[in-house]
């Protein structure tokens, strides 16, 4: 068996160079090959077959800030997906059995026993895993239940609402009886988030006044925003902001393609109205409780009260074509992920 392991090569995606300003294309990216190794000491030796794409990656393709470890090149890129077991010395997960894990964007992964997560053999759809019953469906949960101390009645905004967080935190926020709105890039995804996923309203920020839609949809302000966008929406969540109102921040995608922050100039109305804005850092603030909030999420899932909306590529070699997805394509909606 271990011969056999050993007669084929892993393939993985590095970075090759570091992006500079806002540019970050197919280029970036080098396929490189490598020899697989046996694992020794409490580690596991998947073969990937699921990879989660999502933006923070972009933010790893900068210099080192904050939580976020900055690449370099020849660094294989991160990623959380799944695969299969094909070699363990851990007592953790059997050979056979699917994993979750930090397994980047490699054909092969060696991952420390402490970092996986073993799918339960009745679950029904692979993907839940790496989006509603994973980071993602997390944030939003703590982001709207624990941060912002969501009440029934509230106004609730969120921006990227046809993301993959901003998608699963609107229907949270429905289950939590809240009044959602979502802004979104164009017309298709705004009926979709109030068709099929159950939002109150919807603006298109390409096609219509932002300002005018805000005050049109939610009248009585906005007690809670959720950020995923940054920039000029958030200057307007601020200013349409109720007393004692909440802002979490979740993503600044309109950032991570950009060599400088956009600088905001009404600062002074978290002052006025005694507002909180909270960032979220799901491992550092609720690492310990991710299982909290899995249970939750599952239980509305079984129940029918929420969906998982995602888009599936296929293709190892897809991988960087289909995250530059995130940042150019107009059409995506909900997790975006490859498979095998």
């Amino acid at each position: 068996m271990s011969t056999d392991i050993l007669s084929n090569n892993a393939m993985k995606w590095v970075l090759s160079t570091i992006p500079v300003g806002d540019s970050i294309d197919l280029s970036h990216f080098e396929l490189v090959e490598e020899k697989l190794i046996l694992p020794q000491d409490d580690l596991v030796l998947v073969e990937s077959l699921l990879w989660s794409l999502d933006p923070s990656t972009r933010l790893m393709m900068k210099p080192s800030q904050g939580g976020f470890p900055g690449l370099s090149p020849g660094d294989t890129i991160p990623s959380l997906g799944i695969g299969r077991v094909i070699h363990t010395t851990s007592n953790k997960a059997a050979v056979g059995s699917l994993v979750r894990g930090p397994i980047g964007w490699s054909t092969h992964a060696t991952l420390d026993a402490n970092s996986i997560t073993v799918i339960p053999q009745e679950a029904k759809r692979l993907e839940d895993y790496l989006s509603v019953l994973s980071t993602t469906g997390a944030t939003a949960y703590f982001g709207l239940v624990e941060l912002a101390r969501a009440k029934k009645g509230e106004s609730l905004l969120i921006t990227a609402a046809a993301g993959a967080v901003g998608s699963i935190a609107g229907q949270i926020g429905k289950i939590l009886g809240l009044r959602v709105v979502g802004i979104t890039g164009n017309k298709e995804k705004g009926q979709w988030l109030v068709e099929e996923l159950g939002f109150d309203a919807s603006i298109n920020y390409r096609g219509e006044n932002v300002e005018e839609k805000i005050r049109m949809c939610l009248p009585d302000g906005i007690d809670i925003h959720f950020e995923n966008v940054g920039a000029h929406f958030l200057q307007l969540g601020l200013d349409y902001l109720n007393y004692q109102g909440r802002i979490i921040l979740c993503g600044l995608i309109s950032e991570y393609n950009q060599p400088q922050v956009t600088q905001l100039n009404n600062l002074s109305q978290i002052i006025f109205k005694s507002a909180i804005i909270r960032g979220i850092f799901l491992n550092k603030d609720f690492g310990h409780r991710l299982s909290d909030a899995y249970d939750k999420l599952e239980q509305w899932l079984d129940d029918g009260m929420l969906k998982n909306p995602v888009q599936q590529y296929s293709g190892f070699e897809n991988l960087p074509s289909t995250f530059l997805k995130l940042f150019s394509d107009n059409k995506s909606f909900g997790k975006l992920l490859v498979k095998v």
